[in-house]
């Protein structure tokens, strides 16, 4: 069986193209010849038996009537260059009231993520004769049905064309005098001419389609129309595509799939401005904006796309954020949906000073438009001091990444057994190498692998690039990441900082913290005042004095260490018990975690031995035992208790795991419907809305069902719609009969 899905270009947008889904650049023939180069890598619709030249009356018809004249293959189907299908019958994505799912942009993590790919779409339309777009409800758009919706939804429609059309249809095809009745009077249409069909159903459907739109062209007359009015043959078939649906159903025994349709917001490929991008969460936004500002302060001409992953930043830090945009320095900020593979999530080791967001630099390029082919990524804790274009522009030289010396190479290089080793702050990256080699999956598989091998991920996401990119890594200039701090050893790099490009703040001793010597700390604080934090205050904490460990307390660690098995063991426990009655409480982190990842049984015995470490006040402890809870691994699975433990953890000191507690807070708000506990449903609520107020959406959408249901919160429809309204504003996708209930209770 031989599939092609042929997607409609009129410009120049980021491409799909696989051996089923086939970009075609519609009417060709009449296109200027700056369009015709840009889009000359597609086929056109200009060839054979053709009507490319009426593609201002016809739309993207003009590909479906050179398919249908030049092609032969067993299915055909026609997608937009921003509207697709949902093939992943797994994806479950809610339209809005548009009948569309919306996405940002077309980037490797969207195409499968819906299903853009050969394997997904053979799977997909496998056993039917047409696939088409769930119907759209017109009323959404205040129409009463189909009929009214070609009469009264556009200036540009003109209900007497239609009326000609339906009368060529029905003297052409009497036995479609129902289905013409049946689709005019429904609320339910199918829209924007995509499908796919079987051969012998498509050529059945041209000869209709067109053989009625060629008759209406000699009937009337539009030569007054404007432009847009004159696209009347490619609005016509809109409906006319919705009436044929309605004969098939009523008159064969075809066999139909109704899928989602995604619409793409941003298309459009911008090969004028460079990307550069970063990795945040809602505690280092205020950094993330010093860093934004000096990039854009010490720019040259050049226009910047600078993209923004994030994992949380709140609406308030996102508006501060956007305020630092302008003309040539526009700022995209993507979502990321966060790590959601509960066995990667936990392993990925983090701190106060280093939360899961460091480690989407491995994942960044999945996340950005495919037509971009050049990143240069940034760490937030950095500023720069000069143009960064020669350092966008560094050649690759057959590698895939270039990047800084670290400042510990050396001994990096041993232990991981490498001759190159970059610090992960700065990196330039070759997006279509990361991508065509699926450098994603080996991140993955590198942490899986090495998830009891502290010696493999030591330094976190910067160990699994080193080792994953190993052979395809070149150095470039030390000044363009001058690894600084006031740590004993940093004194070369706090040399280069002298002159570096890009200042960066290595080690916990930042220069927000009080006490931190870092000898560039000034230079944030330049930046800061600059802006939109200016006046916020010039530390945010303090460095922690950090106790050195006796020989003898380090020594009995590494035995420590090194005694753990693969089974639970009374001895590990005594030594364990001793270890941290020595002072090494960190080894309870390394112990549980090592435990708790084997195993059911294991879990439980890490689960037993950090209990009352964490009842006793160790905030570490207590962040694990709220995710035991939370995950149901080592103990019954009770998000109630979860829930109770994060805010321990947080009341003890722990304020890092609050943007953690904020990812899993919408799962526990949902799970407390089957609690019968007043009390706990208010303090669930009281703890939501502070997420809700700083605009999360996913707090936002369960705050404005609190108010709906009276659940921990009195019950209040008028506050409920307004947080159902915000809700829609964040761009969070949710049922829209939830907020059409609170105006129809309130009309009532």
């Amino acid at each position: 069986m031989t599939v092609k899905i042929y997607l409609s270009y009129h410009k120049n947008c980021d491409r799909i193209r696989t051996d089923i889904l086939t970009p075609i650049h519609v009417g060709r023939s009449i296109a200027r010849d700056e369009i015709r180069e840009t889009l000359s890598d597609l086929i056109g619709d200009d060839t054979g038996d053709n009507i490319s030249d009426m593609n201002p009356l016809y739309c993207e018809l003009t590909a479906q009537y050179w398919v249908w004249k030049n092609t032969s293959d067993d299915y055909v189907g026609f997608l937009h260059y921003r509207r697709h299908f949902i093939f992943n019958d797994e994806c479950k994505d809610l339209e809005n009231k548009w009948g569309v799912v919306e996405y940002p942009y077309v980037s490797p993590n969207y195409l499968r993520h819906v299903g853009l790919d050969d394997e997904s779409i053979h799977a997909s339309i496998q056993g039917y004769d047409i696939v088409t777009m769930t119907p759209w409800n017109v009323t959404a758009a205040g129409s009463a049905d189909n009929y009214d919706h070609y009469k009264s939804s556009s200036p540009y429609l003109h209900i007497e064309d239609y009326d000609e059309m339906i009368k060529i249809m029905l003297e052409r095809y009497p036995d479609y005098r129902q289905d013409v009745d049946e689709y005019n009077c429904s609320k339910f249409g199918y829209y924007t001419n995509m499908f796919v069909m079987r051969r012998d159903l498509f050529d059945d459907y041209c000869e209709f389609l067109f053989g009625i739109l060629f008759e209406l062209s000699e009937r009337i007359d539009i030569s007054s129309y404007s432009e847009q009015e004159k696209r009347i043959y490619g609005y016509l078939s809109e409906w006319m595509f919705g009436i044929y649906i309605t004969h098939l159903k009523r008159v064969s025994d075809c066999k139909m799939k109704e899928l989602h349709r995604t619409f793409i917001a941003h298309p459009d490929i911008d090969l004028s401005s460079v990307n550069y991008c970063s990795s945040c969460d809602n505690n280092y936004a205020r950094h993330l904006g010093v860093l934004l500002t000096s990039v854009k302060a010490n720019k040259g001409s050049e226009s910047i796309n600078y993209w923004i992953l994030s994992n949380g930043i709140s609406d308030k830090n996102r508006k501060k954020i956007q305020q630092i945009e302008s003309d040539d320095f526009k700022i995209r900020i993507i979502e990321h949906p966060h790590i959601d593979d509960p066995k990667l999530k936990l392993t990925l080791k983090t701190n106060p000073h280093l939360s899961l967001a460091t480690y989407n630099k491995l994942f960044i390029v999945d996340y950005v438009p495919v037509s971009i082919s050049r990143l240069l990524y940034l760490d937030t804790d950095m500023i720069c001091r000069s143009s960064l274009h020669d350092l966008y522009h560094s050649e690759f030289d057959n590698s895939w990444v270039c990047g800084v010396k670290d400042v510990l190479q050396e001994e990096n290089c041993k232990r991981l057994n490498l001759t190159t080793y970059i610090n992960a702050g700065m990196l330039v990256i070759d997006c279509n190498a990361w991508r065509d080699n699926n450098v994603f999956k080996s991140f993955s598989e590198y942490i899986s692998k090495n998830v009891m091998n502290p010696k493999a991920i030591f330094y976190h996401d910067q160990d699994v690039l080193n080792a994953v990119l190993k052979g395809k890594i070149r150095y470039i200039d030390p000044l363009w990441n001058a690894q600084t701090s006031s740590y004993k050893g940093c004194e070369e790099q706090n040399e280069i900082g002298k002159n570096a490009n890009i200042i960066h703040f290595i080690s916990e001793r930042k220069p927000w913290l009080e006490g931190n010597m870092n000898p560039f700390e000034d230079e944030y604080f330049h930046y800061l005042e600059m802006s939109p934090w200016t006046g916020s205050g010039r530390y945010v904490g303090t460095v922690k004095k950090i106790k050195k460990k006796s020989l003898i307390q380090r020594g009995f660690s590494h035995v420590v260490r090194h005694s753990f098995g693969n089974k639970p063991s009374g001895f590990v426990k005594w030594l364990m018990s001793l270890d941290i009655h020595m002072g090494n409480t960190h080894d309870l982190n390394l112990f549980f975690d090592h435990y708790y990842l084997l195993n059911e049984d294991c879990a439980r015995f890490a689960f037993s031995f950090v209990l009352p470490f964490a009842e006793s006040g160790n905030p570490h402890a207590m962040v694990r035992v709220a995710r035991a809870y939370k995950d149901g691994h080592g103990v019954d699975r009770d998000l109630k208790s979860s829930f109770e433990w994060f805010v321990k953890t947080r009341d003890s000191g722990g304020e890092w795991v609050w943007d953690e507690f904020a990812d899993n807070i919408p799962a526990m708000y949902d799970d407390s419907y089957s609690h019968n506990d007043l009390e706990y449903n208010k303090s669930l609520f009281e703890a939501l809305l502070p997420f809700a107020e700083s605009g999360n959406p996913h707090a936002m959408v369960r705050v404005a069902r609190a108010y709906k249901d009276g659940h921990g919160v009195d019950r209040d429809l008028k506050s409920s719609f307004e947080w159902f309204v915000k809700t829609r504003g964040s761009g969070v996708k949710f049922n829209e009969n939830e907020i059409d209930g609170i105006i129809d209770n309130q009309v009532t």
